[in-house]
């Protein structure tokens, strides 16, 4: 029986966007959720922060102390500058100029440390394997569906607020009322008989509200990130909590009597039903993995002890540094997805064939770098058969006699190239 793995991350915060292909790797995940605080940024996006959101970046960022001190007290302008010189705002422009791409299909949503406009922007114009979820979407799969909305969730400061777009500043995305009424009715057109996963940025186990959302939606799962919490943490909602839920509506209505009208949405009713919480840590402390095997779901947290534990097991060294060449190899497969298409079409001359080719053999440990290598070679075949056969040997070669089932039909394909070349 097919059992479907998915990665579970979140707070990529841009610079960390490479360990969503390595965790997926890792896992061996077909698909990826992602909790929010991606690093939905371009190169537009320093300039539009707020003056805090400029120090956290800085703050957060791995420069030394020294140059984070200095940049934090420096003039707008040359603040600025500093952030885009040093890349602080992540990988994320590479994959919005298609010099990187996603290997794996990624469903994610925005966190309170994304850029609204950005996000926008790939709403209207997805870039390949990445697609936003928020309150007018669900994306449906044969076992679950997948619903979300992301930002930060403040229901006593910015609950009712009118808003064009995405709310809050653009940097620092809020959700709001309006929305999570729209996704109580995306909800309602979901199919029944399948599991569903609602993903929020901030966590139900935090935010009353978030989890009085879940319970109305009537999902299985929630998928959060947010709270920083080194190895994540988990909980239920079900029916011991509904006192608790009735709580949240009733509180909500004294708040905000005025919209009364709309909070009926959120009246909860008594239910059986059982909610499982998945609060995720930052992504540079671990991942999360979903698995579901036929009608059974199952689900871990890999975290900060999951992630000493193996470092023990197989020694410090050799765990950082398995830890660096699954990145790399990541990072690699990233870049080399957009210049395989160009292979492929034939648009690249033989000088940089020869450069990206070899780029890919040095990644040969990375499974989806040998597949890739093979879609190169089937195209090159065509046009320099002798030159795809001095890959597939270099790639025998440096695989130590280990060749995939590919490989022996492009050998194949090869040969009937050359007997044909010889009539």
């Amino acid at each position: 029986m097919h059992t479907m793995k998915i990665l579970l991350i979140s707070d990529t915060h841009g610079a960390n966007i490479d360990l969503i292909s390595a965790y997926a790797e890792e896992v061996k995940a077909e698909i990826c959720i992602h909790a929010g605080d991606f690093g939905f940024y371009d190169n537009s996006s320093a300039e539009a922060m707020s003056q805090r959101e400029r120090v956290l970046l800085i703050r957060h960022s791995v420069l030394p102390k020294e140059e984070k001190d200095k940049l934090q007290k420096s003039a707008l302008r040359e603040q600025i500058q500093g952030i885009l010189q040093r890349r602080l705002l992540g990988g994320f422009p590479d994959f919005l100029a298609d010099n990187k791409r996603f290997g794996w299909p990624v469903y994610a949503v925005w966190g309170n440390h994304d850029d609204s406009k950005v996000i926008e922007k790939m709403m209207k114009s997805p870039i390949p394997n990445l697609k936003i979820l928020y309150e007018n979407t669900f994306v449906e799969f044969d076992d679950f569906v997948l619903l979300g909305l992301g930002g930060n969730c403040l229901p006593e400061k910015s609950f009712v607020r009118d808003c064009q777009g995405i709310p809050g500043m653009q940097c620092r995305p809020d959700s709001v009322l309006a929305q999570y009424s729209r996704l109580i009715g995306t909800a309602a057109r979901v199919p029944q008989g399948k599991k569903r996963i609602l993903v929020t940025h901030v966590s139900p186990l935090v935010e009353p509200f978030l989890e009085l959302v879940a319970w109305q939606v009537g999902v299985d799962f929630t998928i959060s990130g947010h709270m920083g919490r080194k190895n994540g943490e988990t909980g239920i909602t079900d029916a011991s909590r509904f006192y608790a839920l009735v709580q949240t509506y009733n509180h909500l209505l004294e708040l905000y009597p005025k919209a009364a009208d709309e909070l009926r949405l959120f009246s909860p009713q008594p239910s059986n039903h059982t909610i499982q919480h998945i609060n995720l840590p930052d992504a540079a402390d671990g991942c999360g993995l979903l698995e579901f095997t036929g009608g059974r779901c199952d689900f871990e947290i890999r975290g900060q002890d999951y992630r000493e534990t193996k470092k023990t097991s197989m020694g410090k060294e050799m765990f950082d540094l398995s830890q660096s060449v699954l990145r790399f190899c990541a990072s690699e497969y990233s870049v080399m997805l957009p210049v395989a298409d160009k292979i492929i079409a034939g648009k690249l001359d033989a000088d940089a064939e020869i450069h990206y080719t070899d780029r890919m053999l040095h990644c040969l440990g990375y499974p989806k770098m040998s597949e890739l290598l093979h879609k190169c070679c089937e195209s090159i075949i065509d046009r320099n058969p002798d030159f795809a056969m001095l890959l597939l040997d270099d790639e025998h070669e440096m695989l130590q006699g280990r060749e995939a089932p590919f490989s022996d039909k492009l050998r194949q394909k090869y040969k009937m190239r050359r007997s044909m070349r010889g009539k």
